[in-house]
């Protein structure tokens, strides 16, 4: 049995030594969290939004994507095509204190300018300690919502350079 098991000393866990890597036991509590940002718009527009999310110096959008453990499902009515169709969702699993910033725009005026009805970013609690998300304390098995994010514009082609996203702190102390 022993010879099925190993040491991870990067994340300090003894895992499962197979192809799933699933973990067995921890040695140590973990700071493990997924944040999962959605955008989501009437279909009936086939507008052409588009989602980003940065984290460090690296921007998670249609153009750029999986990067810095972001990803991106796919980009919704590009250039007003009919498919795919929305939700743009990107999302991530960190496990370290980490500053996003979120934002979206309308990439053409192939379609008249259209609001979403679905700007959430959620930050869902995967370990076994605390984190706090701009201040509030979230619990193990526990979400953090913010029901908006910032918009950078309509008809204004790729906006992964935008500086006045929505930020999310996310660290692994208790929070001030």
């Amino acid at each position: 049995m022993a010879d099925n098991l190993r040491y991870d000393y990067v994340t300090d866990h003894l895992l499962y030594h197979s192809e799933s890597g699933h973990l067995i036991y921890s040695c140590v509590e973990t700071c493990l969290y997924t944040i999962t940002v959605t955008l989501t718009w009437s279909t009936y527009s086939n507008a052409d939004l588009d989602l980003y999310t940065k984290v460090g110096t690296d921007v998670c959008w249609f153009g750029n994507h999986p990067i810095a453990g972001l990803s991106l499902n796919h980009d919704a009515n590009p250039n007003c095509d009919s498919t795919p169709t929305p939700p743009e969702i990107i999302t991530g699993q960190f496990n370290s204190t980490e500053t996003f910033s979120v934002w979206y725009n309308q990439y053409s005026d192939c379609a008249g300018e259209t609001v979403p009805t679905t700007t959430k970013i959620e930050v869902t609690n995967d370990g076994s300690l605390n984190i706090c998300v701009n201040g509030n304390l979230i619990a193990p098995n526990n979400t953090h919502t913010i029901n908006s994010f910032a918009y950078a514009g309509y008809n204004n082609a790729s906006q992964p350079a935008y500086a006045s996203g929505t930020s999310v702190v996310v660290t692994c102390e208790s929070c001030p």
